[in-house]
Formats: C-alpha cells, sequence, structure tokens
C-alpha cells in the first residue's frame, strides 16, 4: 500500500531540497526520507520525497512512501507513527511543526501482478525499483500514452540488455508503473532459475548498475535507496509431497510412541501378575503351617 504524508520542517536546512534534479537535492531529499525510514522501519518499506515547498523559513515536505500494509489498521499504525514523532516537534536532528496536518491518504501499491506476469516454476522474478533523473515524470506518468508507452519499451529494451551482458540468467525486464520523484520506475525481471543465490547475485548486479548513473540513454540516481524482492512459484505437487511426507513422519512417530507405552503397559501387567501369584503362594505355605 501506498501512504502520501507532508511535513513541515523548520529553518532553512532543506532548502535546496526543492528542486530534486540538482546532486544536492537529490542527497537532502535521501536524507529526508532517512529520517522517516530510522522512526518507522518495520512498517515502510521504501520513500520518496515527491514535492518540497518553501513557506516562510520553513520547507512543506511531501512523502510517497511504500508500507507494509494490506489493511487501513496496519496503514493507521503508520500514520500514528509518523504523527508521534511530530507531535514531539523534532525528527532527529531537524525542528518540525507539530501544528502542521500531515494530512495522510492511503492508495493501492502501482505495481499489481497480472497473470502475464507471473513467471512459471522453472523462474523466478525479481521486483525493484530505481528512480531517473533525466526523464520528466508528467511526460510519461501516463504508460497508456504514446510518450508512456515509448519510455517503457525503450527503458525495458535499454535494462534488459545491460542485466543480460551481466547474467545470461535475466531473460526479460517488464516496466509495471511509475511515481513521481524525478521518475521512479517500478519494474522487475525474469530470471531463468530458481536458485535463491543466483537471483541473489543479481540483485546485486541491479544496485552496480544503478550505482554506474547510466542506463543507455538514461540518468539513474546512484544514491536511491531500493529493494528487491525475489518471487519464486511452487509447484502444486511440490506442497502436496511435502504434506504427505509431513503426515507420513507424524503418523509413524504416533505409531512408535503408542508402541512404546503398548510395552510398557504390558511389562506392568506381567510384573502384576507375578507379584500376586507370589503373594498367593506364599498365603497357601502360611495356611499350611
Amino acid at each position: 500500500m501506498n501512504l502520501t504524508v507532508e511535513i513541515k520542517f523548520e529553518g532553512n536546512a532543506f532548502d535546496n531540497a526543492i528542486d530534486g534534479t540538482t546532486p544536492e537535492g537529490i542527497r537532502l531529499r535521501n536524507i529526508l526520507c532517512d529520517l522517516i525510514k530510522q522512526n518507522c522501519s518495520e512498517r515502510v518499506l521504501n520513500c520518496t520525497v515527491i514535492e518540497v515547498t518553501k513557506k516562510a523559513n520553513s520547507v512543506i515536505v511531501k512523502y510517497e512512501l511504500a508500507v507494509n500494509a494490506i489493511s487501513k489498521e496496519q496503514a493507521q499504525e503508520v500514520i500514528d507513527c509518523i504523527q508521534n514523532q511530530v507531535n514531539t516537534g523534532m525528527i532527529g536532528n531537524y525542528k518540525v511543526d507539530p501544528n502542521h496536518p500531515i494530512e495522510p491518504t492511503t492508495t493501492p501499491p502501482t505495481t499489481q501482478p497480472t497473470p502475464d506476469q507471473v513467471v512459471t516454476t522453472k523462474q523466478s522474478r525479481i521486483d525493484t525499483e530505481m528512480r531517473l533523473t533525466s526523464v520528466v515524470f508528467d511526460e510519461v506518468k501516463d504508460l497508456t500514452s504514446n510518450a508512456g508507452k515509448q519510455f517503457k519499451t525503450d527503458f525495458e529494451k535499454n535494462m534488459k540488455k545491460v542485466m543480460k551482458e551481466k547474467n545470461k540468467l535475466v531473460t526479460d525486464v517488464k516496466v509495471t508503473g511509475v511515481r513521481n520523484g524525478s521518475v521512479i520506475v517500478e519494474y522487475y525481471l525474469v530470471l531463468n532459475t530458481t536458485s535463491e543465490d543466483e537471483a541473489a547475485k543479481i540483485a546485486n548486479a541491479v544496485t552496480e548498475v544503478i550505482k554506474s548513473g547510466k542506463i543507455g540513454n538514461y540518468t539513474t540516481d546512484p544514491t536511491f535507496k531500493h529493494d528487491a524482492y525475489i518471487i519464486r512459484k511452487v509447484k502444486a505437487s511440490d506442497v502436496s509431497t511435502a504434506s504427505d511426507k509431513t503426515t507420513t513422519t507424524v503418523s509413524t512417530a504416533l505409531l512408535i510412541i503408542l508402541g512404546v507405552a503398548l510395552f510398557i503397559l504390558l511389562l506392568i501387567i506381567i510384573v502384576l501378575v507375578v507379584l500376586v501369584f507370589c503373594l498367593l503362594k506364599l498365603k497357601r505355605k502360611g495356611d499350611k503351617q
């Protein structure tokens, strides 16, 4: 789920974050995101500063957060975390206005897996994102427009070429969405492997590509912190087999426990029979005397 909030930072420490395309603007926006992620790290998966507006001796920062929440209640936990921090008047070493409303709004994530995005049981998929500073968001925000389609095709072609040179197990790249700030591209890579180790190597290769600062004609933000989610499918037969094995193991264990219990019970019965026999024998001897 995506969550947008805004926070008013007092002073002029973040004035240069207004322009998010300059190196200093990018650096300051990353600091602004780090402040949010540090305080609410359990739920905030990723952060983007989508707008910084100057207002007198302060700036209003509008955030878009990808949060680990599938319900309104879980999203409210993040909102409460941010609100509680704002209420203290400080976030990190920076003063904020506790009276400025954070105006939270939640929206479903833009990345929605569709049937054509599902990989086979012999493949894996890495879902991730990157920031491009050389693209204007308003020109490509609609991926169904001519400009949006052209951007999507070009990015997929360039990223696929770069990644296949890094690792031949990468078979495809697909863009699933874009977000503001400058342009954050949401995409996934299809891998011709189910090995977690190989997928991890490719995820590291993606980081190297982003840090290089270039993908084809596009300029990347090398400081952008991105998450990579490795997705694999499991055959239904594999699940059934695992379940059958577990059931068989449990059944075997129960039989062994039952067998041991019956053996112990049998020994107790034999001991009792012997004791009763001995007592009767002693009683008979006493009667004769």
